[in-house]
């Protein structure tokens, strides 16, 4: 892509530890104790201690689907990405038929950068349920990070036949074809949402960065007043933007 970091940076508007210095517990822990004291290092700041338990519980195989999502997802905020893809990887290859671990999977590659796996992962799920709503959004957030703008919103588009309410998916949409070089689409996928008042904080600010890409600053600051955004990574988003975007219409 032409502003190769702002992809990552875009998908996260789309998705430290302390050390410790207390032993592990020495007695033999079943797993649902091991997310119990995960849980607690997690809210105390022993991240460490968390981690070490999460990592050995993910890999129970009497675990349940839901807790063994909820363990990624607190490995990956705990910065040990990689072991809840393996642990998730490794888990599909005797469960293939587990779509809450493709989903989750997905959502991991995403994050670590790796699109084209993120989207092997949505195909498996949308082979079985083509409406599947969460597949087809999370491929065209993994097609606009591989560049492939015009597919992604192809999926937005399909999405929104299937919830034409839903803001976030709408949001999406717009922030694909600004990337894509035109604003105008952009704007017009966005208006429908501008006096809604059931917006998200997330949806909102992707108002902000629309309105600063377009140059009308007083309108983007409206949107991403009291939502706690960088005014640096505004800017720095809102300049990657007007680079995709031609000066004069197509």
């Amino acid at each position: 892509m032409r502003a190769r970091g702002l992809p990552m940076l875009c998908a996260v508007l789309l998705l430290a530890g302390c050390a410790s210095s207390a032993p592990a517990p020495k007695t033999q822990l079943d797993t649902t104790s091991r997310l119990k004291v995960a849980d607690a290092a997690a809210s105390a700041g022993d991240h460490d201690l968390a981690a070490s338990m999460y990592s050995r519980a993910i890999t129970d195989p009497s675990l349940a689907t839901s807790e063994r999502v909820r363990a990624a997802d607190m490995l990956v905020q705990l910065g040990r990405s990689e072991t809840a893809e393996s642990a998730l990887s490794e888990r599909l290859r005797t469960s293939p038929n587990e779509a809450e671990l493709h989903r989750a999977l997905a959502r991991l590659h995403i994050l670590g950068g790796k699109s084209a796996s993120a989207v092997a992962d949505c195909d498996v799920l949308l082979a079985r349920d083509p409406h599947d709503l969460v597949a087809l959004t999370d491929k065209a957030v993994a097609l606009d990070l591989l560049g492939q703008h015009r597919d992604a919103q192809a999926l937005y588009r399909q999405a929104l036949t299937l919830s034409p309410d839903d803001a976030a998916v709408r949001s999406n949409l717009a922030l694909s074809e600004a990337l894509d070089g035109r604003m105008g689409e952009a704007k017009a996928a966005m208006a429908p949402l501008q006096n809604r008042p059931d917006l998200s904080n997330r949806v909102k600010t992707d108002m902000g960065l629309l309105f600063a890409a377009d140059g009308d600053e007083a309108a983007s600051q409206s949107w991403l007043d009291g939502r706690g955004a960088d005014a640096h990574d505004v800017a720095t988003v809102a300049q990657a933007l007007r680079a995709h975007t031609p000066s004069a219409p197509q």
